[in-house]
């Protein structure tokens, strides 16, 4: 999974949220300017897309006996739901701007080689349509991962088209607590035997997402009342004070949480309700003109700075981005840089080593940081003063 790094050492809080928190500004549920995945079919909404890349492999009949192609480059939460099932994760090599490198994905299909998984890498469209061509050509099913596209169009047509099945990551693009997608244009998603989380999840999902929009001050006036609310029901856990029931509203899946393992027993739960209205009551038409916009305002910016660039300098048309990734020559001195400022910053770390020379510098050197809607532009001034600080260290 994703690792903040914040989770492992002493550093301030992020002054910003790192993804969308709830705003009342934002709840007026519009018809979306660019497609989503929900537009490609077939479709369930899971508990997280780890939960869908599991549903994905099972419905093809994945087993121990197989290997699953995945870049080298990757979230752990990708190879997690691999492992989980007893296949073994193979890894495929990227270039500079990461895109395949179809020559060693050749190379490495072999006779166990059941499925190849390709990412929209922070929301900017890949080839999908060539890795289709290949993988129908070498008899190998696609999952196409959208966990960082939830919108957009590739190749003219929603994220999500083309591969075998395809999964997102609501909790990326929505102030929801937890979810994610499976969904398919041309196989059955149905059978699966889903069951709700029950009430001690919706508890959870409801204080969380009341609780992160209060932390940054989203939801004005109210958000005094809530950080009170929060500080009374945290006085009670600690003190038992509250009835087992109530306590055991922590629950949830590790995804949600921010932790990076694959807990197979939710892999049938649903999204919770408080998740799916948190993400049927929000503009989309909002969430895309807005993250097109930040992007494109750090983007311009950074371009012009020293010792840092841009992986993506130019924004598609029908693009909507997740994050900015941004490459630092002075990679450690800038990572304790911004953390020490705040920052909310993620940096996969966790790469398979003496494969590809591009994904191991990158998990270094790569760093992802927000530009969700929900950042104000006092906000993104001063996000952008600490990059160029950074940078130039």
């Amino acid at each position: 999974m994703t690792m903040q790094a914040d989770e492992r050492c002493s550093y301030p809080t992020p002054v910003l949220p790192s993804h969308p928190v709830l705003r009342f500004s934002e709840l007026c549920r519009d018809e979306a300017i660019e497609p989503s995945i929900l537009d490609v079919g077939a479709h369930a909404l899971t508990s997280s897309g780890r939960a869908a890349i599991a549903h994905a492999l099972q419905l093809l009949s994945c087993t121990s006996e197989h290997e699953v192609l995945l870049p080298a480059y990757h979230c752990t939460a990708m190879r997690t739901p691999i492992e989980w099932l007893g296949a073994r994760p193979m890894f495929y090599r990227l270039h500079p701007d990461l895109s395949v490198d179809l020559d060693d994905v050749e190379n490495r299909i072999g006779p166990r080689t059941h499925s190849l998984i390709m990412a929209h890498f922070f929301g900017f469209p890949q080839d999908i349509r060539t890795m289709r061509a290949l993988c129908h050509a070498r008899g190998v099913y696609l999952i196409e991962d959208c966990a960082h596209a939830f919108f957009g169009r590739v190749h003219g047509e929603p994220v999500g088209s083309f591969g075998d099945y395809a999964i997102a990551s609501t909790m990326k693009f929505f102030p929801s607590f937890d979810g994610g997608v499976l969904a398919s244009r041309t196989r059955t998603i149905n059978g699966i035997g889903w069951r709700n989380g029950g009430m001690r999840f919706a508890i959870k999902a409801s204080v969380n997402i009341l609780e992160r929009a209060a932390k940054y001050g989203r939801l004005r006036p109210l958000d005094g009342v809530l950080r009170a609310g929060s500080a009374a029901v945290g006085w009670l856990r600690s003190y038992g004070a509250l009835t087992t029931e109530v306590r055991g509203a922590s629950r949830g899946p590790q995804a949600a949480e921010g932790a990076a393992g694959f807990d197979p027993e939710w892999m049938h739960v649903r999204m919770s309700w408080p998740s799916v209205l948190a993400m049927r009551a929000t503009s989309w038409s909002r969430i895309i003109t807005g993250r097109r916009r930040n992007y494109q305002w750090l983007a311009e910016r950074v371009e012009g700075l020293q010792g840092v660039r841009v992986v993506f300098p130019e924004l598609p048309d029908h693009a909507v981005p997740y994050v900015v990734p941004l490459l630092f020559d002075s990679w450690s001195a800038a990572f304790e840089s911004l953390k020490a400022h705040g920052v909310p910053l993620f940096r996969w770390e966790d790469i398979p080593s003496g494969i590809c020379d591009v994904s191991t510098r990158y998990s270094w050197q790569l760093f992802q940081i927000p530009c969700h809607e929900g950042l104000r532009q006092k906000e993104l001034d001063w996000l952008y003063h600490c990059i160029q600080k950074a940078g130039a260290m």
